[in-house]
């Protein structure tokens, strides 16, 4: 099981999420490791370029003793076709990095911007259920948006052998076609959504740098802790008031 989309007999699927407010580079490198999926992941069969797989959908949990970064890191995989490698360094490119195009197949254009805004809106509501089917349907939603420009989506488009991207094989039609719903209905909403706040991508780098060999991840918009600018307003209070109070002492004295 290594990925939101675990493939046997190799290992490959998805992880996601989204990035770190301007405050990091394509210089800052960070190692993360697959420990499993939030909800056990949805099983289903995924066809791509790649051929036909099995993989467990949904919500990655990522671990890293990096510091600055966040551990546990809960997020959705960008690449469908990618396998996802246990352990892999990882690097930050913003959204509209001309190098933010996916790894495999690439991404649609505004793809990442029409992810970002469904992980943002719905992640929340997908984390709060039980059974792992809508967490499951938020993947296959970022996949599309990734992948896909289609204007409208019923259940049914996932299943079809022209989706893009990807399209599902799996003969369970019961949560697997509930997920496929859910994916329908994120997708559709997309229009009324507003944009997500400034993300990452987190791309997976080899050791020259270079973006391959594993899936890449979205970041979490909120930055660590250590990065966190701390509010200075009741200090230059206090300064204010102490420079106030040496000047009325001033006055004061030479009036003597």
């Amino acid at each position: 099981m290594k990925g939101k989309m675990m493939f046997v007999p190799r290992v490959g699927l998805c992880l996601a999420i989204l990035g770190l407010v301007g405050i990091t580079t394509k210089v800052s490198a960070v190692e993360y490791t697959y420990e499993g999926e939030t909800g056990g992941g949805l099983p289903m069969w995924i066809e791509t370029s790649g051929g036909n797989m099995n993989a467990l959908v949904g919500q990655l949990v990522m671990t890293t003793s990096t510091p600055g970064w966040q551990s546990v890191l809960d997020t959705y995989c960008t690449d469908v076709a990618a396998d996802l490698a246990r352990s892999y360094n990882y690097s930050p490119y913003a959204f509209t990095d001309p190098q933010a195009t996916g790894v495999d197949p690439k991404w649609t254009s505004g793809g990442i911007q029409n992810a970002a805004a469904i992980w943002y809106a719905y992640s929340a509501s997908a984390n709060a259920d039980p059974t792992g089917v809508k967490e499951a349907g938020l993947q296959l939603a970022i996949w599309e948006a990734l992948y896909n420009n289609q204007a409208t989506y019923t259940g049914t488009s996932f299943f079809d052998s022209s989706n893009g991207g990807f399209y599902i094989t799996s003969a369970d039609f019961g949560n697997v076609a509930r997920a496929a719903n859910y994916a329908a209905s994120y997708l559709d909403s997309l229009g009324s959504l507003a944009p997500a706040p400034n993300g990452d991508w987190l791309a997976p780098v080899d050791s020259e740098g270079a973006i391959c060999g594993s899936q890449g991840l979205l970041y979490p918009i909120t930055p660590p802790p250590c990065q966190q600018v701390p509010d200075m307003s009741s200090t230059f209070m206090l300064f204010g008031a102490a420079l106030t109070a040496l000047g009325f002492a001033g006055r004061k004295f030479q009036s003597k």
